[in-house]
C-alpha cells in the first residue's frame, strides 16, 4: 500500500525530484531542463504543504490534482495550494522535459496580511476549484517570458533579488487570474459577507478532515452558525454543512482515485467514527459505495 508521501519543505521535495537546491528556504523555481525531471515526481501520490505553480509545455503525463484529472495536451499552467493531494499517470524518463516549477511558502509573499481575500483573488487556490489552465499559443509564448524572467532573476541573485522576485510572483499570480477568469463565473463586489465566506473557506481548507461542527467554523470567524450559513447559502447556494461535507468528498474521491489506501483508511483519514459511517456519507452525496466508486475509476 503506497503512502501518500509528505513534503513538508521545499528542499525535501527538490530532492526527490532531482531539482537542483533552492536558493530561499521559502521560493525556488527550477528549469527542467536542469534536472533529469520530466515534470512529475513518480514517488505518488503526494502533498506539498506550501504552494506550487508549474508551467509545463508539451506534457506527456495525465497529472491527477485533488478530484481533477488533466490529460496531456498542449501547454498548460497549475497553481496548487498546499495540501492538495497530487498524481501523475506516465512512464518515468531520464529526459529532461520542458518547463518550469516554482515552490514557495505564505511568508514569502506576507500572504497572512489579505488572508481572508487570498481565495477571493485567487480562485485557483481554492480546494474545490481546478487549479488548472490549458494555455493557447499566444498565452504560451507570454507566460513561457515571465517564467524565463523569474528563473534569471532567481539566478543572477543580487541583494533586491528576493524583493523583484516577489513582485514577478504577483505579476505572475495576476495573469493567471487573467487568465482562469473566464472558467469561472464573475466574482460578486466584495463586501463584509464576501470577505467573511472567503475566510470561511480557509478554515475549511485547513479544518475539514477535522470537524464538520459549523458551530466551530463560526466560533472562530467571531459570529454565529446561523449567520455563516445564511452567508454560505447566499454566495455559494451552499448552506454551510454541504461546503464542509463538499470538501470531505472531494478528499476522499481524490484518496480513492489517487491512492491504494482501504475504504477504513480513508474513513479514518477523514475522522469518520466508523467505516460504516463514511460509506452512508459517500453514497448519500454521490449515490455510489465508496468501492463502486474506485472501481469505476479503475475501468474507465
Amino acid at each position: 500500500m503506497p503512502a501518500i508521501q509528505q513534503f513538508r519543505e521545499i528542499k525535501d521535495y527538490t530532492k526527490t525530484t532531482r531539482l537542483p537546491a533552492s536558493r530561499f528556504p521559502d521560493f525556488m523555481i527550477s528549469n527542467w531542463t536542469e534536472a533529469l525531471f520530466n515534470g512529475c515526481a513518480h514517488d505518488l501520490p503526494y502533498q506539498n504543504h506550501y504552494f506550487e505553480i508549474v508551467f509545463e509545455l508539451n506534457p506527456t503525463c495525465e497529472i491527477t490534482i485533488g478530484q481533477y484529472v488533466f490529460p496531456a495536451a498542449i501547454s498548460r499552467l497549475f497553481f496548487i495550494s498546499p495540501h492538495r493531494l497530487q498524481s501523475c499517470q506516465g512512464q518515468p524518463s531520464n529526459e529532461p522535459g520542458n518547463g518550469f516549477t516554482i515552490l514557495f511558502k505564505p511568508e514569502f509573499i506576507h500572504m497572512s496580511s489579505s488572508r481572508s481575500a487570498f481565495p477571493h483573488d485567487f480562485p485557483f487556490f481554492n480546494h474545490l476549484n481546478s487549479p488548472g489552465i490549458v494555455l493557447n499559443k499566444q498565452d504560451t509564448d507570454s507566460i513561457a517570458t515571465l517564467f524565463s524572467q523569474i528563473h534569471l532573476e532567481y539566478d543572477n541573485h543580487t541583494v533586491y533579488t528576493r524583493e523583484i522576485l516577489k513582485n514577478y510572483l504577483n505579476i505572475l499570480l495576476l495573469k493567471g487570474r487573467n487568465l482562469y477568469q473566464p472558467q469561472t463565473t464573475a466574482a460578486t463586489g466584495f463586501n463584509r459577507e464576501q470577505e467573511i465566506y472567503n475566510a470561511f473557506m480557509l478554515l475549511v481548507q485547513e479544518y475539514f478532515m477535522k470537524s464538520d461542527a459549523v458551530q466551530q467554523y463560526a466560533d472562530k470567524l467571531h459570529i454565529n452558525a446561523k449567520y455563516l450559513t445564511q452567508i454560505a447559502k447566499k454566495i455559494s447556494g451552499q448552506t454551510a454543512l454541504q461546503v464542509i461535507h463538499q470538501a470531505r468528498l472531494h478528499h476522499a474521491k481524490s484518496l480513492l482515485r489517487q491512492t491504494n489506501l482501504t475504504i477504513s483508511q480513508i474513513a479514518d483519514e477523514l475522522h469518520f467514527d466508523n467505516q460504516e459511517y463514511f460509506s452512508v456519507f459517500f453514497r448519500r452525496l454521490t449515490g455510489n459505495s465508496p468501492s463502486q466508486f474506485r472501481n469505476f475509476q479503475s475501468i474507465s
